[in-house]
């Protein structure tokens, strides 16, 4: 639906590349509210970043106003 094609492996890679360049803070961003998310996809991300031990979260609810309304309706 964004076309983000970042998977999380791209996502380790990333992450181990930040870690042997010595960045002190890694961070990640991301959004919930997507359509169609469950409470349980949440949970699924939610496990993820805690285990890659990310040095902080930001989390985002997605703001449907920016959007075409077929997107703002629910299946």
């Amino acid at each position: 639906m964004f076309n983000i094609v970042a998977m999380l492996e791209d996502v380790d890679r990333v992450t181990e590349n930040a870690k042997a360049r010595h960045f002190a803070d890694i961070n990640v961003g991301m959004m919930y509210d997507l359509p169609g998310q469950t409470i349980a996809d949440l949970e699924y991300d939610m496990a993820q970043l805690a285990r890659r031990q990310f040095h902080s979260v930001d989390y985002y609810n997605l703001h449907y106003y920016a959007f075409p309304q077929k997107m703002k309706t629910s299946p």
